[in-house]
């Protein structure tokens, strides 16, 4: 039987790292600076309006990936503890490792991206004239590392499952009696 709790661990884990990354990027005077930063860079790099409309469409799909993860893995647990969830013990999938590979490689390329946008800059001057004249790159850079914290979410989602499978419960076992009270 698969265990029940890694799932519960792999929701909080995801809402410690929300509330992290919020208080880092928020509530401190450099993770605004940064992200103000970031937003003039959008404005340069597209006219006005679509920099709006894509920095609330940013913020939309954030706020939408983070609820739909954590209710996967909510839901993941549900289905674990109904008796759903069994060892899947076929022969193993081959294209699922090609893909967690080319997901990995992107994700290694979004990171290194998204270090370089940022940290070039703010290596070759100070901090304060980092965040004033490398706005574009910082824009860029942040991109990349958001699209990083994505793919690296759906990548443990998706390991989460490794060797899983769900199987309707047959009549008779406890879970069917569990569903019936």
């Amino acid at each position: 039987m698969a265990s029940r709790r890694h799932w519960l661990w792999i929701a909080g884990a995801s809402a410690l790292v929300a509330i992290s990354t919020y208080l880092l990027a928020v509530r401190t005077r450099t993770g605004r600076q940064l992200e103000n930063t970031a937003l003039r860079g959008a404005d340069e790099t597209y006219n006005r309006d679509n920099a709006v409309t894509a920095g609330t469409t940013l913020a939309e799909i954030t706020i939408y990936s983070l609820a739909f993860a954590c209710l996967a893995c909510l839901a993941s647990w549900w289905l674990a503890r109904r008796g759903v969830v069994h060892e899947y013990t076929g022969r193993k999938y081959v294209p699922r490792v090609i893909l967690v590979v080319l997901f990995s490689g992107y994700l290694l390329v979004s990171l290194v991206l998204g270090g370089i946008l940022w940290g070039v800059p703010i290596a070759g001057q100070d901090f304060g004239t980092a965040l004033t004249e490398s706005e574009r790159p910082n824009s860029l850079g942040a991109t990349s590392l958001a699209t990083t914290g994505s793919v690296l979410a759906a990548l443990v989602f998706w390991a989460s499952w490794r060797r899983l499978e769900t199987r309707a419960p047959r009549l008779g076992t406890t879970a069917t009696r569990l569903e019936r009270g």
